[in-house]
């Protein structure tokens, strides 16, 4: 079945209310190569998302939408959408993931099995090598690996990302061992609190 047949039956899957089944037809058709609005897939993808209550998935799809939408033809909705969930998340106190972290989650493969309090020493260790202004991030590395969760307190902030511009190659290995735990915590949070339902 083409991408855009598959965006149509998702569109009258959502219309019965199966927004389960919708999101299956729609990752089906995200994971064709052939070429087609993928943008249009990513925002219906986050609408089904969000209609099934899964606020950090429908996110993630909105932010793939606008990344993928290079005429900006739904930059409006995109944008309304995403300060939207990001509000009520806030609001809720729950774990969500820095742009950043997302988009690199999704360019990098998985490694293997993390070991959280090897994770969490280094990152305390760390410290001591560093100018002050990383300690923040390291901080958060370490509360997140010791608790073996990714604590609200730091949702939408990017640990990566400090330590990315201003850790140079001292933290680089840290670096890389947080995005896989980072990867493994949040896959086991989304798993446990927004489980797919494609029936």
């Amino acid at each position: 079945m083409k991408p855009e047949d598959r965006l149509e039956l998702a569109r009258r899957l959502s219309a019965e209310k199966r927004f389960g089944e919708a999101a299956a037809q729609l990752e089906q058709a995200l994971a064709s190569p052939e070429p087609w609005a993928v943008h249009l897939g990513w925002l219906r993808l986050g609408e089904a998302h969000l209609a099934q209550g899964h606020l950090r998935r429908a996110l993630g799809a909105f932010r793939q939408s606008q990344q993928t939408d290079q005429r900006g033809a739904e930059a409006f909705t995109l944008h309304n959408s995403i300060n939207a969930v990001t509000t009520v998340l806030l609001h809720l106190g729950r774990y969500f993931l820095h742009v950043h972290d997302e988009q690199l989650m999704l360019r990098r493969a998985p490694t293997g099995s993390v070991d959280f309090a090897a994770l969490a020493n280094d990152a305390a260790a760390l410290e001591v090598s560093v100018k002050p202004s990383l300690h923040g991030a390291l901080e958060q590395i370490t509360a997140c690996c010791r608790a073996v969760d990714l604590l609200p307190l730091y949702a939408d902030q990017s640990a990566v990302l400090e330590l990315q511009n201003h850790g140079g190659e001292t933290a680089r290995p840290l670096v890389e061992r947080w995005v896989d735990a980072q990867r493994s915590l949040y896959l086991a949070l989304l798993s446990c609190e927004e489980p797919r339902n494609h029936s």
